[in-house]
């Protein structure tokens, strides 16, 4: 028997039952039905765990009274209906009976049935691996926000992300892509190992979703294999207390090096023009008024320091907007700026873009200013901060015949 805070209870129940949901909602999978129960080998833990066969998460209870509950897996749903309803704050009983695990508080209580334990599925755990990296919490929440940042995409954007690191580096590397988006975000991290994983989208934006929820939550202690990886989440980088863990399996596949999808483009890179963030989203958000019952796109005209946003007729009527660029400032190896006072661009620049990526894009771009890197025609434009750059996305133009 054990004794746990109603509050402590179903605050786990809800981050399980998120993380473990798949992507499509589907009760069909066992797995996403049940909770598996136990305390830990001290004693001092109710330790909560579910797992769909691609992620899974532990979460641990601190245990109130009592110090022993054996395995149990019951259904997950039916245990959150029945905990949300009772009082907050109030202590339940878990306890095993002869038909089942009794929850209790005060004079209300349900037996819930228990699974068999031959049918129960388990997560898994690489536990005996060395640590490779250790991430913090906030860093991996903004690359899972920059990665994952566009509500309606076409493409496979959302299928994965890839993590790779190394021991020459303090930085690991996301990357999300697909034909119109390729998003890198630079993480801050402490490096054991190099590793080069490919995590399912779903599972990344669950971390993220997890991480959010747990305010304690300082380092992740990452660990992998060939086939999975385990983020352990402490409440200190040193000596923290294990608060939870998160598992996924890992995607097999090729994925370009972050160097190589750099490269590809970098030396066709023609101007780089420097934009005020907060006044091109006032803009875009003016413009997307115009183009949102349309294809969804706008010509963009660089000329001098002139930015002329054009959104194409449609029966919602045509927009315009102008904003003000400055070049992007070039120093010399004593730090004194090359060609001040130069035009932003030395040639008039014209692409089209769709609106709405190049919205949910700014709108994860934090730093005042937003360098904008225009490649030859045909080839992806580059957005990144004006500070130091954590994060890059590469977008692609649209070819339309009534680009100028």
């Amino acid at each position: 028997m054990i004794k746990v805070t109603q509050s402590e209870l179903s605050g786990a129940i809800a981050v399980i039952n998120g993380f473990a949901k798949s992507p499509s909602g589907s009760s069909s999978n066992p797995a996403l039905k049940y909770v598996t129960l136990q305390t830990s080998s001290d004693g001092k833990f109710l330790t909560m765990s579910a797992w769909d066969s691609i992620k899974g998460a532990r979460w641990k209870i601190p245990l109130s009274g009592g110090n022993e509950l054996p395995l149990s897996a019951i259904a997950a749903s039916d245990l959150r209906d029945f905990v949300v309803r009772l009082p907050e704050g109030g202590e339940l009983e878990l306890k095993i009976v002869a038909n089942g695990l009794r929850v209790k508080m005060g004079k209300s209580f349900r037996v819930f049935p228990c699974l068999p334990e031959a049918d129960m599925n388990l997560m898994p755990s690489l536990d005996s691996e060395e640590v490779s990296a250790t991430i913090f919490p906030d860093e991996l929440i903004r690359a899972s926000d920059q990665c994952f940042c566009y509500s309606d995409i076409e493409g496979d954007l959302l299928a994965g992300a890839l993590l790779e690191w190394n021991k020459a580096g303090s930085r690991f590397t996301a990357i999300a892509s697909n034909r119109s988006v390729t998003v890198l975000s630079e993480v801050e991290c402490n490096v054991l190992g190099d590793a080069r994983v490919i995590l399912p989208g779903d599972s990344l934006k669950a971390i993220a979703a997890t991480l959010k929820k747990q305010p304690k939550a300082i380092a992740i202690k990452v660990r992998l294999n060939s086939a999975s990886i385990q983020l352990d989440i402490f409440s200190a980088v040193e000596d923290g207390e294990l608060l939870s863990t998160l598992y996924s399996r890992v995607l097999t596949g090729n994925f370009p090096a972050v160097e190589d999808i750099r490269n590809k483009y970098r030396s066709f890179i023609e101007e780089e023009v420097l934009v005020y963030g907060a006044g091109l989203i006032e803009g875009l958000e003016r413009i997307l008024l115009a183009v949102k019952q349309g294809r969804g796109y706008a010509e963009f005209h660089f000329s001098e320091n002139t930015l002329l946003i054009n959104a194409p007729a449609t029966q919602d009527g045509a927009a315009e907007e102008s904003i003000t660029i400055k070049p992007n400032p070039r120093y010399d190896a004593s730090g004194k700026e090359i060609e001040a006072g130069r035009d932003a661009t030395s040639k008039p620049i014209s692409r089209v873009f769709n609106v709405k990526f190049l919205l949910e894009t700014l709108k994860t771009i934090t730093s005042k200013d937003v360098i904008i890197g225009l490649c030859a025609e045909s080839m992806p434009a580059f957005l990144s901060p004006a500070s130091e750059v954590k994060c890059e996305y590469l977008v692609m133009p649209i070819n339309v015949p009534t680009a100028k």
